[in-house]
């Protein structure tokens, strides 16, 4: 008799998808912020992903991306669209209780857009950024999660282990993945 072999293990459903936001950050052009989001069913289907950027019709050098807060230059604050909402604006079907992976606590705006479309809950990474970033010490954290607390949105921290992505990457390293990727 054969002896049974067990299935490859794989992370959880909020390691897979808090992994998945993550790799949805790095397309963000942000020199200081990135942050990913994905959003997820009630019955585990993936329903559209974003990550932070201007508008498609908006050219990438076009815009400032340092820290100038000029009233007269547009900067990345006037036209950058967060993560989250792109997410939702790039989801097909009804958003009611499914949800939502973030790299980083949504801000009031983000909140508002997740409580209007009716997701359900918002698990996020407790992520502040580097030195320059906006997400730190951000003074509009307990206004969103009270926000939350308002609509009814349960709001997480993402306490699980993502490790699997550096464990895929030597997966694929070990492959030879990487390698034919540069011919």
């Amino acid at each position: 008799m054969a002896k049974k072999v067990p299935p490859r293990e794989v992370p959880d459903s909020d390691a897979k998808y808090m992994g998945l936001a993550w790799m949805h950050a790095g397309f963000s052009k942000d020199p200081n912020t990135q942050v990913g989001a994905q959003i997820v069913s009630p019955y585990n289907q993936p329903l559209g992903s974003g990550y932070n950027g201007p508008p498609r019709l908006v050219d990438d050098e076009a815009i400032s991306w340092d820290r100038s807060t000029d009233d007269k230059k547009v900067t990345r604050y006037d036209i950058v669209v967060h993560a989250e909402v792109n997410a939702i604006d790039h989801s097909c079907g009804d958003l009611t209780e499914s949800t939502l992976y973030v790299t980083a606590l949504p801000c009031p705006n983000c909140m508002l857009e997740i409580i209007r479309k009716e997701i359900g809950r918002v698990v996020y990474f407790d992520f502040q950024g580097d030195e320059n970033s906006s997400l730190r010490n951000a003074p509009w954290q307990e206004k969103t999660m009270n926000m939350a607390k308002l609509a009814k949105v349960k709001l997480e921290q993402f306490d699980g282990n993502i490790n699997w992505i550096a464990d895929w990457n030597e997966r694929l390293r070990h492959l030879g993945i990487f390698e034919m990727s540069e011919h």
